[in-house]
């Protein structure tokens, strides 16, 4: 027995931008913190860019333009940066809100007298490649408005850009119909306040759903008992083993990709069925994050003589 199951995900995302000068008569000070703009292209350079290592380029500029999504360079593009002060980190910070969110944070410098004048716009991009724009945004002040920034000759600025991700707060519930018989199914986000849901897995990480072109493997866990809390997991006896990955081509500027899980006929067989699984993207580096767990009603009675095909997409998207 082979079954194809489609499960959607919906990843949000935002990003944050912090800029202080450290140094000189001011000391340090923070001159601007706003939100910014993740560009169509970014998103499209966390799916389909096949190298890189993520948003560890810092770039000012001078232009006045509204961001765009459609945004792929500055408006008046000036010095760059690729000093990191502060690396991502693989401990995010959850909250639990709601809405909860995982956020993280990497802090750019740009040394004394490297950014002597007045900048009204920056952005962040990978630091290897085209430099492809992940984010730009006017510099404003607290109530939004455009207002440039002064750097002066003695002073260091420091750029912090966070990133935060806001897994879906909704499951994804339905019914799939395997060898006659109906199934109902419940899709959740699984282990939220863990390191698997961390932004460094994306926006530090460009390269996080590159090179599936081909099948990979990694370990993926079923249970006999239900899914978990959204910061848990499955519960009862569980059997973890090896599955195929493969990655559909990516559709430019669809923000999302599909990706095939393959339970073979020797592994995953666990006593009484399946009730649960545990399970996220992976490439040939490892967990990428993303992770998430379903649950089946009745259980899905895999043995030796059945293989298993679960289709996850994921997708991500600007939070509002």
């Amino acid at each position: 027995m082979s079954k194809e199951l489609n499960l959607l995900s919906r990843t949000q995302m935002s990003g944050h931008f912090t800029m202080t000068v450290h140094g000189g008569r001011r000391g340090t000070m923070v001159l601007a913190e706003f939100d910014n703009l993740i560009t169509d292209a970014g998103l499209n350079d966390i799916f389909a860019n096949s190298g890189g290592t993520g948003c560890n380029r810092c770039q000012l500029g001078t232009g006045a333009a509204a961001p765009a999504t459609s945004d792929t360079a500055l408006q008046i593009a000036g010095p760059a940066t690729t000093t990191v002060q502060r690396a991502w980190s693989t401990s995010p910070t959850y909250t639990a809100g709601p809405p909860d969110y995982s956020s993280d944070y990497v802090t750019m410098r740009f040394a004394a007298g490297s950014v002597t004048g007045t900048w009204s716009e920056v952005g962040m991009s990978r630091n290897t490649g085209a430099f492809v724009l992940f984010s730009r945004a006017l510099i404003v002040n607290g109530g939004g408005s455009p207002t440039p920034i002064t750097v002066l000759a003695d002073e260091s600025l420091d750029v912090t850009y966070t990133v935060r991700m806001y897994p879906a707060t909704a499951d994804v519930t339905g019914n799939v119909d395997i060898s006659g018989t109906n199934y109902s199914y419940t899709l959740r986000p699984a282990s939220v306040n863990g390191p698997a849901w961390g932004p460094n897995r994306v926006a530090a990480t460009a390269s996080a759903y590159a090179g599936r072109t081909q099948a990979n493997t990694g370990n993926i866990t079923v249970y006999d008992g239900g899914i978990g809390a959204r910061t848990g997991v499955p519960s009862g006896s569980s059997t973890a083993n090896a599955v195929d990955y493969t990655a559909a081509a990516y559709s430019n500027n669809s923000m999302q990709r599909t990706f095939e899980m393959k339970f073979g006929l020797t592994t995953h067989n666990l006593a009484g069925g399946i009730k649960s699984i545990l399970f996220y993207p992976q490439n040939a580096g490892g967990n990428i994050g993303l992770e998430h767990q379903i649950e089946f009603t009745p259980k899905i009675p895999k043995d030796n003589t059945k293989i298993l095909r679960l289709n996850f997409t994921a997708s991500f998207a600007r939070r509002p």
